[in-house]
């Protein structure tokens, strides 16, 4: 993490919170929490980077809890008040999905997204069609009613489903706490943060 990537997040619209039920004695995926509505995209660099970081903490976070098993994760996206401009347009989503589709291979289990209104409609058929089939089987649109909402998400996340959503989990995101939790090895400079843009060039803008 880089200090403009940290500062990109400053409105918590993305963070690693908690687990999804788990089959027997195996631990369920770990969650990643997004909610594009909450911040326009200032730095696209420093906002990929914020998307990476919790990927990264959720594979390690499925790794440790299942004896280096799994190393899932599962993905809700809530759409409220979402526009184009809170990813940073769809060149920048399609740059996301390379960078999952290199470095994150079968970790994903499920997508749930709540709360999709018009503007997230249309980009989800925008998304769609530069998306395996695979993929999009993994998505799970929620209906938009708060009873139905919490009954739909109840057997996959569990105990996870935040207040927001009309759960019992009342985790409040603080950028301070969130990241002064983590080790001071995965902290580095912005400059040094874009060296990869050298050696990983198709992963630039």
């Amino acid at each position: 993490m880089t200090p403009t990537a940290i500062k990109e997040n400053k409105d918590g619209w993305t963070y690693v919170h908690g687990s999804s039920p788990g089959v027997g004695d195996e631990p369920g995926p770990t969650v990643i929490y997004w909610r594009p509505g909450l911040h326009v995209v200032k730095n696209e660099e420093g906002y990929l980077r914020a998307l990476i970081n919790g990927l990264e903490l959720a594979v390690a976070d499925s790794l440790r809890r299942s004896d280096n098993k799994t190393g899932k994760y599962n993905v809700l996206i809530d759409t409220t008040n979402f526009k184009i401009a809170n990813v940073g347009g769809v060149n920048q989503v399609k740059r996301a999905f390379r960078v999952l589709k290199d470095h994150f291979p079968d970790r994903l289990s499920h997508v749930f997204m709540t709360n999709l209104g018009g503007p997230a409609q249309i980009f989800l058929k925008i998304l769609t069609q530069f998306i395996d089939k695979d993929v999009r089987d993994k998505f799970h649109i929620v209906p938009n009613d708060p009873q139905a909402t919490v009954e739909a998400l109840r057997p996959f996340l569990g105990d996870s489903i935040p207040t927001w959503l009309g759960g019992n989990d009342a985790f409040s995101f603080s950028t301070e706490t969130y990241y002064n939790s983590m080790p001071k090895s995965m902290f580095t400079t912005d400059e040094e943060g874009l060296r990869y843009l050298e050696s990983l060039p198709y992963h630039g803008p």
